[in-house]
Formats: structure tokens, C-alpha cells, sequence
């Protein structure tokens, strides 16, 4: 097997057994409370700091539109609330309901328990460099995609 094929498929294992595997355990991680990660997360910003939909997009690099449907889906589920603003009817406020804050403290002491099992079995010193690792990875990922489509952009020109 030459080197090319070599690191397409050591790249493959990369991504499709470890990062997907990491976001499927992290899906699963808090279905028992009926909301996925990424609610938990959507959740915890709410509860903790005052955000709207454009707020919570921009700190989970997600689109206005996912954000929306995942706050649907809480609103749904009867884990937020919306509440218009007096004296200003372009702005929503969104609220943690009781039994949104009864799912989040749940899934808070699921998500303690986890990073506190991860410190004892990796390590707190590698559990830090994996994570700058996985980050350095994501970003030249960004980085390669954003080059990729600005070379494809060039060749129709």
C-alpha cells in the first residue's frame, strides 16, 4: 500500500472511529434525561447567562437555524420557556423551566461524574493535551476548509 493510500486511511480512523465516536457517546451521554449534548450545553447557557438565539449560535459555532430548532425542540419538550420583552416586542427572552432545571441538574452531575472519571483514567495532564490535540486538529481542519473553498472559488472564476 503506497504512503498516500496509507494516510487516507489513517486519517479516516481518525475521524470516523474517534471524533465521531466521542460525539455519539456525547449524544447518548444524557438521553436518560430526554435531552441530547448538545441541549444540556444549550441549556446550561441559558440558565447561566442571560443569551438570545444569535448569542447561543455564535458560542456553539452553529447556525441560527440549528440553535432555533434545538430550542424548539427544549420549548417542546417543556425544558424552556419564551417571554416576551415588555416594551420591546423584537426580543424573546428565553427561560429554564422547572423541569428544565430538574434535567439540568441531572445531567450536571452525570457530566461532573464523567470529566471526573476521565481525570483519574487519563490523566489530568493528558486529558489537557488530548483536548489542545483535538482542538489544534479542528482548527487546521477549519483552516484546510476554508483554503480548500477559496481554491475552488479561484478555478471557476
Amino acid at each position: 500500500m503506497n504512503e498516500g493510500k496509507l494516510e487516507q486511511k489513517s486519517a479516516h480512523k481518525l475521524y470516523v472511529k474517534g471524533f465521531k465516536y466521542i460525539d455519539i457517546t456525547l449524544k447518548n451521554a444524557f438521553r436518560k434525561y430526554y435531552i441530547s449534548y448538545e441541549q444540556y450545553i444549550i441549556l446550561n447557557l441559558i440558565d447561566t447567562e442571560h443569551l438570545n438565539t444569535t448569542d447561543i449560535s455564535e458560542r456553539l459555532f452553529e447556525t441560527k437555524s440549528a440553535v432555533s430548532r434545538q430550542l424548539t425542540s427544549l420549548s417542546r419538550s417543556g425544558l424552556i420557556e419564551f417571554e416576551d420583552v415588555p416594551g420591546d416586542r423584537r426580543f424573546t427572552d428565553i427561560k429554564v423551566t422547572e423541569q428544565g432545571y430538574d434535567a439540568l441538574k441531572k445531567a450536571r452531575k452525570k457530566e461532573i461524574a464523567m470529566h471526573k472519571y476521565m481525570k483519574k483514567t487519563v490523566g489530568v495532564d493528558n486529558l489537557q493535551q488530548y483536548f489542545e490535540e483535538t482542538m489544534l486538529i479542528a482548527q487546521k481542519l477549519a483552516d484546510f476548509n476554508d483554503e480548500y473553498k477559496k481554491k475552488e472559488r479561484e478555478s471557476h472564476s
